[in-house]
């Protein structure tokens, strides 16, 4: 199955956080269903980046924050 990686570099202001949820939630909301896996990649928190050979045939990569 292919995926969308959501490359998270931030998040947002604490009051939005709170009643909205954080940037990779709305883009993950806003896409609906999907036939793809999205996977999202916090590098803030620092969560590895995956390798070429995992990002072998994505769709797409969506960066947010």
């Amino acid at each position: 199955m292919k995926k969308l990686y959501i490359i998270k570099v931030g998040s947002t202001f604490s009051s939005a956080l709170e009643t909205l949820g954080n940037i990779d939630d709305w883009v993950t909301n806003a896409l609906g269903a999907l036939a793809v896996l999205i996977e999202v990649v916090d590098v803030k928190q620092q969560s590895p980046l995956p390798s070429p050979e995992e990002c072998n045939g994505a769709d797409q990569f969506c960066r947010t924050g």
